[in-house]
């Protein structure tokens, strides 16, 4: 994952192994930082983007929608440690109520085969 800093915008989504369009909303949003080349006016990302892109895509790739990530990126960006905390917290309990919803299917579907009847219409 480690490539030469500052990277350009298809540099970074390659290496995030995501693409341009998503690199531009993600910035367009206030979620990854980068600074203009003085020579072409073209978008520079450092390492610290690439680990911010890192972390939204393993987030999308879990099943968060970026409506809950967003704050979450946003308290790093600002570097308030107390409501990424906050924030960590609230995504930790979203992650066990998961788990146990989970569970409880996966109690469902392991008695399944052992009482079909219960499950099946009869005509």
């Amino acid at each position: 994952m480690t490539s030469a800093f500052p990277m350009t915008i298809s540099q970074l989504a390659h290496a995030a192994d995501t693409s341009v369009y998503a690199v531009r909303n993600y910035a367009s949003e206030g979620l990854l930082e980068y600074r203009k080349s003085p020579k072409n006016g073209y978008g520079l990302y450092e390492e610290s983007a690439l680990e911010r892109l890192c972390l939204i895509r393993r987030a999308l790739d879990a099943g968060l929608p970026l409506c809950e990530i967003r704050p979450l990126i946003k308290a790093i960006r600002r570097e308030d440690r107390h409501e990424m905390l906050r924030v960590i917290e609230v995504l930790h309990n979203k992650i066990q109520d998961s788990r146990r919803l989970l569970k409880n299917l996966d109690e469902v579907l392991m008695q399944l085969p052992e009482q079909p009847d219960n499950y099946m219409k009869t005509t």
